[in-house]
């Protein structure tokens, strides 16, 4: 059974990165548009990824939120950021 990623939900991605779904995709579940953080990223702020368009991305499983790390929280939870905007592609 898979569980499938919900907006407002929690993501660990195939590349050890962490997404907050924003918008599901009914064409492709298990691809929704994130909010991602990467792991590697000097700059601290969050992307926004359409992983029905970023191929190399995918889910790998659900997160309880309580368990994200600090850094990951301070850029993701929706009540730290200061606000994005969602363009039509």
């Amino acid at each position: 059974m898979a569980i499938l990623p919900r907006a407002p939900g929690w993501s660990g991605l195939n590349d050890g990165s962490f997404g907050l779904v924003l918008k599901s995709n009914s064409k492709e579940r298990l691809r929704p548009v994130i909010m991602l953080y990467e792991r590697d990223a000097s700059h601290g702020q969050a992307a926004i990824i359409d992983l029905a368009r970023e191929r190399s991305l995918s889910i790998e499983k659900s997160l309880d939120p309580k368990k994200l790390p600090e850094r990951v929280k301070n850029v993701l939870f929706p009540t730290k950021l200061n606000g994005y905007v969602m363009m039509p592609t």
